[in-house]
C-alpha cells in the first residue's frame, strides 16, 4: 500500500495590519514626525494648512496616541475636570460634548462634574481638581462671587467660563452677554414690539449693580437697549426663571399675563425657558409669532425644530470651548498658570420663525 503522504499547513499570512506611528502620520501629511508631534501637543505657532494636513492624516491612518506610555513619562494623568452648573441643562451638555472633543485631539479624557447650581459644589470642584488626580480645570461658575476668588489662587492650570469671579487668578471666557441681549432685544423692536419683556434674573438688579453672572449682564443688556430704543422699562415685565428650565419659563409669562402684563415681545436669558414660554404663551391662547414675539439666548440644536423655531442669540460655544481647552493644554504643557485676563467671544443672530410673522 502507498504510504500517503502529509499534507503541509499552508503558511499562514503574515498581517501586514500595524497600528500607525507617528511617522506614517507625518509621511500622510507630507511633514516631520516634530511637527506631528507638535501638532498633538496643541502647538500655537503652526499654519492652518499644516494643521488642515495632519488632522486629514490623523483620520486617513487612525493614528492614536500613546497617552498611558506618555502620560508615565512626564508625570501627567490624561485627564482634566470640567464642572458645569448643571449636567441637565441642555447648553451645559453641549459644551460637555464640545469640550470633549477638543480635549481628545490632544489625548485628553475629560471628568464631568454637575454642581446643582450649588456654591460649595463649585467651591468643592476646585479642591477636587487639585486634589484628585487630574491635570486642569474648566469651571463654568454661576455661583461663585467676589468672596471666592481666593479659592482659585495657586499655579494649577484652571479656566473660568461664563459667569466671572472678580479678582479671579485665573483666565476667563465668556460671551458678549451685553452685546447679545442688545442686540436681541433690538431685534424685537425691529420686528415691530413695543412692550418688550424680559424673563431671567431672579431678582431685578439696581441699574448701578453690575455684577458679573452671565444672567445679570444680559439683564443690564436688555434695559441698556430700551433706553437707546426710547422704550420705558416698566419693571412689571421682567421676571425670574428660577434654576432656568422650560416649566419655569412657562410659569414666568403666565406670571406675567396673570399680573396685567401685555408684552408683545419676550427676551428669555436662554433657549430651554423660551421653549416653556413659547409653549405657555400658547397653552394661553397667544399665537407666536402673531401675537407675540420670542427670542432666546444659546442658539441650542434643538430650537431649529421647536414649534415655531426659536429665533436665539449664538454664543459660539465651539469657540468658547475651543479657546478654554487650549489656554488649559497649554498651561499643562508649561507648567504655568495663565494670566487672569478676560476673553469676550463675540455673539450672533440666528433668525426664525418665532419673531417672523
Amino acid at each position: 500500500m502507498k504510504k500517503s503522504t502529509p499534507r503541509k499547513a499552508p503558511a499562514s499570512k503574515k498581517s501586514d495590519h500595524r497600528p500607525a506611528t507617528l511617522s506614517d502620520v507625518a509621511r500622510k501629511a507630507g511633514t516631520s514626525p516634530q511637527s506631528v508631534s507638535n501638532y498633538l501637543h496643541g502647538y500655537q505657532f503652526m499654519s492652518d494648512g499644516m494643521k488642515q494636513r495632519i488632522a486629514a492624516a490623523l483620520k486617513e491612518t487612525g493614528y492614536m496616541p500613546n497617552t498611558t506610555a506618555r502620560n508615565l513619562r512626564i508625570g501627567k494623568t490624561g485627564k482634566i475636570l470640567l464642572a458645569v452648573p448643571d449636567i441637565r441643562q441642555n447648553y451645559f451638555a453641549q459644551m460637555a460634548g464640545d469640550v470633549i472633543d477638543q480635549a481628545e485631539r490632544h489625548g485628553y479624557d475629560v471628568i464631568i462634574r454637575s454642581c446643582s447650581n450649588s456654591r460649595d459644589a463649585e467651591a468643592a470642584s476646585i479642591e477636587i481638581a487639585r486634589n484628585h488626580g487630574v491635570d486642569g480645570l474648566i469651571l463654568s461658575s454661576t455661583e461663585l462671587g467676589y468672596e471666592d476668588a481666593r479659592l482659585l489662587e495657586g499655579s494649577f492650570p484652571m479656566v473660568v467660563l461664563g459667569s466671572s469671579i472678580p479678582n479671579a487668578p485665573a483666565p476667563h471666557i465668556q460671551v458678549d452677554n451685553i452685546d447679545g441681549a442688545k442686540a436681541a432685544t433690538a431685534c424685537l423692536a425691529d420686528h415691530g414690539c413695543t412692550k418688550i419683556a424680559m424673563i431671567g434674573p431672579n431678582r431685578i438688579p439696581e441699574p448701578t449693580d453690575m455684577r458679573t453672572s452671565s444672567v445679570w449682564l444680559r439683564f443690564h443688556g436688555y434695559r441698556q437697549q430700551l433706553e437707546e430704543l426710547g422704550f420705558p422699562y416698566d419693571s412689571s415685565l421682567v421676571r425670574g426663571s428660577g434654576l432656568m428650565h422650560s416649566a419655569n419659563g412657562a410659569q414666568a409669562i403666565a406670571d406675567i399675563v396673570t399680573d396685567g402684563g401685555r408684552a408683545d415681545g419676550v427676551f428669555v436669558v436662554n433657549d430651554t425657558t423660551a421653549w416653556g414660554v413659547i409653549s405657555g404663551l400658547q397653552r394661553m391662547g397667544f399665537r407666536v409669532p402673531q401675537d407675540v414675539k420670542v427670542i432666546g439666548f444659546d442658539n441650542l440644536a434643538e430650537s431649529a425644530f421647536f414649534a415655531p423655531p426659536l429665533s436665539s442669540v449664538d454664543p459660539d460655544l465651539s469657540k468658547i470651548t475651543h479657546l478654554a481647552v487650549e489656554s488649559l493644554i497649554q498651561q499643562i504643557n508649561t507648567g504655568q498658570r495663565g494670566e487672569p485676563n478676560e476673553q469676550i467671544v463675540p455673539s450672533r443672530l440666528v433668525l426664525r420663525r418665532s419673531t417672523d410673522d
